[in-house]
């Protein structure tokens, strides 16, 4: 059982205990069956717990495994450069951005 089904079930417990308890000691039962009870309680809410926790852990693997196979994650080649190769070059536009934004609004119309 791992850690998140043993939360679960436990808090399932714990809940299912309080509950009874606090039913019993408002119903005015006597107080050796209201902790008899609240006790069966704390173990059928434990099992329901635990029951739960597996099918939701379950779902959560499946949906997830299928999550992976359908949007596999994509595998990026790179150019690695070793060291005392040269650095391939990028030729650069001439020209300030200021020419061409000048040259582009006048081949518009605009100037």
């Amino acid at each position: 059982m791992d850690q998140q089904t043993k939360v679960i079930a436990t808090a399932f417990a714990f809940a299912g205990f309080a509950v009874a308890l606090l039913a019993g000691l408002a119903s005015g039962s006597p107080a050796a069956e209201v902790i008899l009870r609240a006790l069966v309680a704390l173990l059928l809410c434990h099992a329901i717990g635990w029951g739960a926790a597996t099918i939701f852990a379950r779902a959560a693997e499946t949906g997830l495994a299928e999550y992976e196979r359908t949007r596999p994650i994509p595998s990026i080649e790179y150019d690695v450069v070793e060291v005392g190769e040269e650095v391939p070059t990028v030729e650069l536009a001439t020209g300030s951005g200021d020419e061409k934004f000048s040259q582009n609004l006048s081949e518009k119309g605009f100037g």
